[in-house]
């Protein structure tokens, strides 16, 4: 009978500490959807993209005639929060053999035509980054932009982390969570060593895919 009793207890403090331990599930998942929620951007946010895009897009035509600019990054992978930076490569023609001296120099002549319209504040030449790259600023909107050079990877990476998105809603909501987290603690850019907000996704899909 003894032993009886100290099984039963033994169950009930099992129980408790379960329906404690799923308590504490539901109440971070609670925060966590909050969280994602306020993350969200307006409705207006992909038109207001689009039209940054094609103000800039006038401007890179007075550079190179045959160039387009291609939105990558959390603006196609659907994870950009309000207030996102607007990520654009530049292609041309020739972006496959256009060697590396010629980015650099479109670049340097990017910036020097984004300052000269008036439109952009805050225009930053990086030409001998690993990926040349110009930064700015929409004096319009407040978004910022960076536009690199002939980056084809980042346009398929970009698709790749969409459709994962789209196959599951957790895995989004997850990527943002994790997006914002890393964000608020500095670990999210990988000029000061840590890991970049793709990497971070892309640990969040392998969690997903072995879980």
């Amino acid at each position: 009978a003894r032993l009886s009793v100290h099984f039963r207890s033994g169950f009930q403090r099992s129980q408790q500490r379960d329906r404690r331990g799923r308590a504490d599930v539901d109440a971070l998942t609670h925060q966590a959807l909050s969280t994602f929620e306020s993350l969200q951007p307006p409705e207006s946010d992909m038109s207001v993209r689009q039209e940054l895009l094609t103000r800039l897009e006038t401007l890179v035509a007075q550079v190179a005639g045959d160039a387009k600019l291609y939105a990558f990054g959390s603006s196609v992978s659907g994870l950009a929060s309000k207030g996102a930076d607007l990520d654009l490569t530049l292609m041309t023609s020739e972006d496959e053999e256009m060697p590396i001296e010629r980015q650099r120099e479109l670049v340097e002549q990017l910036a020097e035509v984004m300052e000269a319209s008036g439109q952009m504040e805050s225009v930053h030449a990086r030409p001998k980054a690993r990926v040349p790259i110009v930064a700015l600023k929409d004096a319009a909107s407040g978004l910022k932009c960076d536009i690199c050079m002939c980056n084809r990877l980042a346009l398929i990476n970009s698709r790749l982390l969409r459709a994962y998105m789209q196959i599951d809603p957790r895995a989004r909501q997850l990527a943002f969570i994790i997006k914002h987290w890393a964000k608020r603690r500095s670990i999210n850019d990988p000029y000061h060593g840590s890991p970049s907000s793709y990497a971070w996704v892309l640990c969040v899909v392998h969690f997903l895919q072995t879980t």
